[in-house]
């Protein structure tokens, strides 16, 4: 198959699956465990939609042990830069929003932010063992809550172990178990709605895959990830694009 036909199926693809999962849940991104990075200093950029619904506990100070289903959706970019051939940082940006069904509160997009690191640990003639540890904050306000504006408060931290396999002519695999912990607070004018949520199970398992569509041109550098999370969570899919400079 030709470069250019690769890259029109990719792109298609890409866009056929970001537009047809936009009305669902879709899971969050861990990512492949380990730095990627060719060398030192390299850059990546990351393109994602970003989000999952999952059950949340309140911690008080109303309905108290009580859980909720809280989901949220973002649209993030990721700027990667490697510092070692064994390590990468990487900053977020981007929009979050979300809802918690059953306090009335269904929040618009402002603005997200974060960031994380990967490692690697060990590496093999099939693969490499790796963590990832990364964090999420935004905000979201809802108008019409009981009459009132409520103001929330999202933050979400991922620690991750996996595995992932070397690159296979076009694919690249990994998966592996996290620790996710979102902290929710809700806070609304003259104390009408004020509360605290966390994860009910904050253990994920996680599996993707990385597509090389144009092999090696240019270069390997134009990537296509699909990735699932499971416990928790719904299972779902989430894509994200992916070029390095």
């Amino acid at each position: 198959m030709s470069v250019c036909v690769r890259l029109v199926l990719s792109v298609i693809v890409s866009v056929w699956v970001l537009s047809d999962s936009a009305p669902v849940a879709l899971a969050g991104m861990i990512g492949y465990p380990a730095a990627r990075q060719e060398r030192l200093l390299q850059v990546r950029l990351e393109l994602a939609g970003d989000s999952f619904r999952e059950g949340v506990e309140s911690k008080g100070p109303i309905s108290v042990g009580e859980e909720f289903k809280a989901g949220t959706g973002r649209g993030l970019v990721t700027v990667v830069a490697g510092l070692t051939d064994w390590s990468e940082i990487y900053a977020r940006f981007g929009g979050g929003e979300f809802d918690v069904v059953g306090t009335g509160f269904n929040g618009s997009f402002g603005a997200a932010y974060g960031g994380g690191l990967r490692l690697r640990l060990l590496r093999f003639g099939w693969g490499v063992v790796g963590v990832t540890g990364q964090y999420l904050r935004f905000s979201s306000a809802d108008d019409d809550v009981g009459g009132t504006e409520v103001e929330g408060l999202w933050e979400e931290f991922d620690a991750a172990l996996g595995i992932g396999t070397r690159r296979f002519e076009t694919f690249q695999l990994y998966g592996g178990v996290a620790y996710h912990q979102s902290t929710i607070t809700l806070s609304g004018g003259e104390g009408v709605l004020e509360s605290d949520f966390e994860s009910a199970v904050p253990v994920r398992g996680f599996a993707g895959v990385n597509f090389y569509p144009l092999v090696d041109f240019p270069a390997g550098h134009f990537v296509v990830n699909v990735e699932a999370r499971f416990v928790g969570e719904t299972p779902q899919f989430t894509l994200g694009l992916q070029y390095s400079f």
